[in-house]
């Protein structure tokens, strides 16, 4: 949610009493909202064996219930990479900034149709370059509900005013 706000989206979770949801996002004048399932890994790259170093792919946990969410413009999956080796939980290790995918409801749903089987768990599972588009999206949410609108305080611009007219 602090990466919500410091993108200038109200953010508000809300603690597993929507189903579906997780976090839901609001414009500035509250006319228009959004809806956020978020997804989190710990470490969600996943390398082949003798890999060159660059991940093959990543997992998250999805559930079946992706197919039951109504289609809407304005619902979001975000997915999170907490980059948490488990071989390796080093104090630098948790200082790594999480990778952070914004992706569209509709995209998910067709990931999941095409792969997903429905007597296994379902785990989406993502090829690296699938996922260049919506690293750190949010672009998408505010094209979905409006782009915040900073306002300067009247208060400030006539302080400031009266500040530059006293500078001699």
């Amino acid at each position: 949610m602090a990466q919500l706000a410091a993108q200038g989206l109200h953010a508000s979770a809300t603690l597993g009493n929507a189903p579906f949801i997780d976090v839901l996002v609001a414009s500035a004048d509250g006319s228009k909202s959004a809806s956020i399932q978020v997804k989190t890994s710990r470490f969600a790259q996943k390398w082949r064996k003798n890999d060159t170093g660059t991940p093959h792919h990543y997992e998250w946990d999805l559930g079946h219930k992706v197919k039951k969410i109504p289609a809407s413009d304005f619902f979001f999956f975000v997915f999170v990479d907490l980059r948490i080796e488990y071989w390796n939980c080093a104090a630098a290790d948790r200082l790594r900034r999480p990778d952070i995918f914004v992706i569209p409801l509709e995209v998910v749903r067709k990931w999941y149709l095409e792969y997903a089987s429905e007597s296994l768990r379902s785990r989406l599972w993502v090829l690296p370059e699938f996922l260049v588009p919506y690293k750190e999206a949010y672009h998408l949410i505010h094209e979905a509900i409006g782009k915040p609108q900073i306002v300067a305080d009247q208060n400030f611009k006539s302080g400031l005013n009266l500040i530059a007219k006293k500078e001699p």
